[in-house]
């Protein structure tokens, strides 16, 4: 084989310049197999980078391979994703989901890709609505504090649930009152159709009052829906401080007792609500 390669040589003796020795490939075979070796097989043939277009020799191309910054290599931290050497630092630093990060509340150690649960979910030390947020407790509460929280606020959260159902209630008898009105006004106006129709004095009574009939018939569905709305909130408020009552092993008289009060609420011990 003709090729060669210059490498150098350094010599401790100070009476001379160091030398460059050629290293002669050592193959030897027919000149028709040349091609073939140089091409393929030569180590000192030289070659371009697939990917950084760098010229080395066939015998440096694993070596360069490990360092090339153009080269496509998979994550270290087995993430699947495969990226070029250059970029794979600011990969696992910006966007690896396999890195493990500090959660900014609990400084929990996560990996990226279930961070967004565990901050919604499942930290200890991340901030939660008090569930009892919807009938009025404005508290903002840790996770782990959050039954130290419901033990030293039963009584504000039993008042916040009875005043916002009560609440409820009187809007659905509210509802109720304007639809009964609106009921008795269509029968009026329907009696004053008939009398009209028996007298011939109107030539579209019958639509007319078809059509106040079925208003009345939509009034009266809405009727019964509220009112069943109205007791099942009557209903959900007697079971919550019944079981107030029984957790606490006291009787519902002795609410007031213990700081419970409430204009909506008979404690006289009837068990009356509203």
């Amino acid at each position: 084989c003709p090729l060669q390669y210059q490498q150098s040589t350094h010599s401790n003796d100070t009476s001379g310049d160091d030398d460059d020795a050629k290293v002669d490939c050592e193959w030897k075979g027919c000149l028709s197999d040349m091609h073939t070796h140089t091409e393929e097989q030569c180590g000192l043939f030289v070659m371009q980078c697939q990917y950084c277009d760098a010229a080395k020799q066939r015998k440096d191309m694993d070596e360069h391979a490990e360092i090339c910054d153009e080269r496509p290599i998979l994550c270290p931290l087995k993430c699947s994703q495969s990226i070029k050497r250059r970029f794979m630092g600011n990969h696992i630093d910006v966007e690896c989901s396999m890195k493990l990060m500090n959660c900014d509340d609990c400084k929990e150690a996560v990996l990226r890709k279930d961070m967004a649960q565990h901050q919604t979910t499942e930290c200890a030390d991340r901030l939660c609505k008090c569930p009892y947020a919807h009938y009025g407790c404005s508290a903002m509460v840790k996770a782990k504090d959050l039954q130290t929280h419901f033990a030293q606020n039963e009584i504000k959260h039993l008042q916040l649930t009875v005043e916002h159902l009560t609440s409820e209630v009187n809007k659905f008898r509210d509802e109720n009152r304007c639809l009964k009105n609106e009921v008795e006004h269509s029968k009026t106006e329907v009696r004053v159709l008939e009398n009209k129709l028996n007298s011939n004095s109107v030539c579209d009574g019958p639509n007319k009052v078809v059509f106040l009939l079925k208003n009345k018939e939509a009034y009266i569905y809405d009727m019964i829906a509220n009112q069943k709305q109205e007791m099942n909130a009557t209903a959900f408020m007697n079971e919550n401080l019944n079981r107030f009552c029984m957790s606490k092993n006291i009787s519902f008289s002795s609410l007031k007792q213990i700081g419970f009060e409430s204009k909506h609420v008979d404690l006289s011990g009837r068990n009356n609500v509203l």
